[in-house]
């Protein structure tokens, strides 16, 4: 019965066999080929690399002086970490801050440097916030018309205290509160009523000076700072 199968089907068996057949060729030439192709890829990688090795050693040679050695991908491989580390240690940072420190003849770049430098600084802006009173000024003022002496701590005046020709034909002593803010602007005054004459025209005049006065500036100062002024008004 075998057999009678075989005869009757022997066309088909044999024609699917040759079949398979090729399919399995076909399949083994182009796996033979991408192998082939890759070998002979890294094979041309290699070469490449080794012609330009040795052209540079052609290149750092005098003529008459060529020494070509045989390398291979180690020796390669060494020369480029010895070159790398060259070249890291003739960039390197940390060597050229020490070239700096030498130079300065300092030991560290650190900030800390800075620390006496920032204090002079701090220390430079604070006088300049609350400047010495000057030795020349002083809180006594003579006119030809009147005295005027005024009591304020650690503030003076910075603009001359200007007191008018007035027309009063009496003389006195006029006394008052005032009040300057941190910028030295008086914003503020009242007489003090126990030590002042009752003069009109000696009152307005007083008030006038005292509110046109322009003390230091002090931004430590309170955001109100009272003092006095007393006027001595000679008769004219």
């Amino acid at each position: 019965m075998v057999k009678t199968f075989l005869s009757e089907n022997i066309n088909a068996i044999l024609g699917t066999v040759i079949i398979h057949l090729v399919l399995i060729m076909v399949f083994l030439i182009v796996k033979i080929g991408q192998v082939k192709e890759s070998n002979e890829q890294q094979m041309l990688i290699e070469l490449v690399e080794e012609v330009q090795t040795l052209q540079e050693i052609i290149k750092q040679k005098p003529s008459g002086q060529i020494e070509i050695p045989s390398l291979n991908m180690q020796a390669i491989h060494n020369i480029a970490v010895n070159v790398g580390e060259k070249l890291k240690d003739e960039i390197s940072t940390e060597k050229y801050e020490q070239q700096v420190m030498q130079e300065l003849g300092i030991s560290t770049l650190t900030p800390d440097n800075r620390t006496d430098i920032a204090k002079n600084e701090e220390f430079i802006q604070v006088e300049e916030k609350k400047p010495e009173k000057p030795k020349e000024v002083k809180n006594i003022i003579y006119k030809s018309n009147a005295t005027i002496q005024y009591d304020l701590a650690k503030r003076w005046h910075v603009v001359d205290i200007y007191v008018p020709t007035y027309k009063c034909e009496g003389g006195g002593t006029v006394r008052l509160y005032f009040t300057v803010d941190p910028s030295g602007t008086v914003i503020a005054s009242s007489f003090d009523e126990s030590q002042s004459i009752h003069d009109l025209c000696l009152r307005t005049e007083a008030q006038r000076s005292v509110q046109g006065a322009r003390f230091n500036s002090d931004p430590g100062a309170p955001p109100r700072q009272q003092g006095t002024i007393t006027y001595v008004f000679i008769p004219q």
